[in-house]
């Protein structure tokens, strides 16, 4: 995100404009405000020092501004998209600013730092805006393309409480170490006990992967998965919870719609941060926020996602349309959407919701283990033995830049849990290993015995 100057916009605004103007003519109303992309003289002059990628769109580009923008800035014609209270706040993400009036802004305020309960919230609002801008991309492919394509993506991003958790210590250990304002990268500095400093470490530790009784479930012939995970930064800053939110939406403006570039008279979304945000593998993102300052932080977005394609060769682990079906029966499990069923020998014990959504998101105190250890055990009730491929794999893609799509480093590596794989060719060589060393030092005992 670039900074834009704009400390000096209030020595340029009429001698007339006052906060009590920008009262009575901004929205009174509690209605959302539609976000607004028409620009005064000053704000077009602005919107150039960081232009958006495309021309059309280049009043979302200040977002990219590192401070609230105001009405007092005088970047707007009109009032129309001021925000003075958390009800107005936009609830579908069109193009364009909103403007912060904290003249009744009633909303919690930040003591410095963030709580649990307001990175929560923000991340809430987050979701909402990413899950509207893949509606908006799906719902018009005359206008939209994803890698030159229709746009599809049968999946919203939705946050697992344990991928909140592994974010915020991926934050937390990025504050700790002051980690400057770039990606997280394992030819950085070490963050964790672990030594490894990627993110897709700590994605890892979350444990979202679909266990394979699932996928085979669905896709009986499968003989891998992929797991992708890729990294959005951003900066935020904000005093209260509305002003937090407001710049919250005007930087999401600046990072998604800003880097829309029109191809062939449609906006093409593999861009960059605007990739991550649609690619359609992509079913969860948790933020994170690092500490750098008072009431400032840097922001990470971190998205993972099931693929089925092995990111070497291009090899279809199974068909798409497995990938969603399977998508959709995991996070409805994570969701508490589905009910797990334990068959236990006196019968059947129905287990209760394993998770109640949070609003928007998945938050509970629930432990992922004990989800995980149920859907297994469901799973592998109804799974047949003989399903099992051999050579079964899980691979994942760690982006350690922006767009996952375009630029992957990636590392492949047997299932997690060896007793699932079937026996290789080579099981016998512990036993004969065992038997020469019994051989060899048999002659040695005796002769320490004598």
């Amino acid at each position: 995100m670039l900074t834009v100057p704009v400390d000096s916009l209030a020595a340029t605004e009429p001698d007339n404009y006052s906060i009590e103007s920008v009262t009575t003519t901004g929205s009174s109303s509690s209605q959302p405000v539609t976000p607004s992309m028409n620009l005064s003289a000053r704000g077009q002059q602005v919107a150039q020092l960081a232009p958006a990628a495309s021309p059309q769109l280049s009043a979302v580009s200040l977002g990219a501004v590192d401070q609230t923008i105001t009405p007092k800035m005088g970047l707007f014609n009109g009032q129309q998209n001021v925000v003075t209270s958390q009800e107005q706040l936009p609830e579908r993400f069109t193009p364009g600013i909103i403007q912060y009036d904290g003249t009744n802004d009633h909303s919690a305020k930040i003591n410095n730092q963030l709580t649990t309960d307001q990175m929560k919230e923000l991340n809430d609002y987050s979701n909402r805006w990413m899950n509207s801008l893949r509606h908006t991309w799906q719902s018009a492919p005359d206008e939209y393309r994803y890698q030159g394509k229709e746009y599809q993506a049968p999946n919203d991003l939705m946050t697992p409480p344990t991928l909140f958790d592994a974010v915020s210590k991926l934050a937390a250990d990025r504050t700790r170490v002051n980690y400057g304002y770039d990606h997280t990268g394992d030819e950085r500095i070490i963050l964790n006990d672990d030594s490894d400093t990627s993110y897709g470490q700590y994605v890892r530790q979350a444990g979202l992967t679909p266990p394979e009784s699932l996928v085979t479930q669905i896709a009986p012939a499968a003989t891998g998965t992929s797991y992708q995970v890729g990294e959005n930064l951003f900066k935020l800053s904000g005093h209260t919870m509305l002003e937090a939110e407001v710049n919250l939406f005007n930087r999401m403006q600046d990072m998604l719609w800003g880097e829309a570039t029109t191809v062939n008279g449609k906006l093409e979304g593999a861009n960059e941060h605007l990739a991550n945000a649609l690619n359609p593998i992509f079913t969860h993102v948790a933020m994170g926020f690092q500490e750098v300052s008072p009431n400032h932080w840097y922001v990470l977005w971190v998205f993972d996602g099931l693929s089925n394609r092995n990111p070497f060769t291009g090899q279809q682990y199974f068909s798409d349309e497995e990938r969603v079906a399977i998508n959709h029966q995991w996070d409805a499990i994570l969701a508490g959407r589905i009910k797990v069923v334990e068959k236990t020998a006196g019968g059947q014990v129905t287990s209760n919701t394993i998770m109640q959504p949070h609003h928007r998101l998945m938050f509970t105190g629930n432990n992922f283990g004990d989800i995980h250890q149920l859907a297994t055990t469901l799973l592998a009730s109804n799974y047949n033995q003989k399903n099992k491929t051999k050579g079964f794999v899980e691979s994942r893609n760690i982006n350690k830049n922006e767009v996952s799509a375009l630029t992957q480093t990636t590392y492949q590596q047997e299932h997690k849990n060896s007793s699932q794989l079937p026996a290789t060719g080579n099981n016998y060589i512990q036993p004969l290993l065992g038997l020469f060393l019994v051989i060899l030092l048999f002659p040695l005992a005796w002769l320490l015995k004598e």
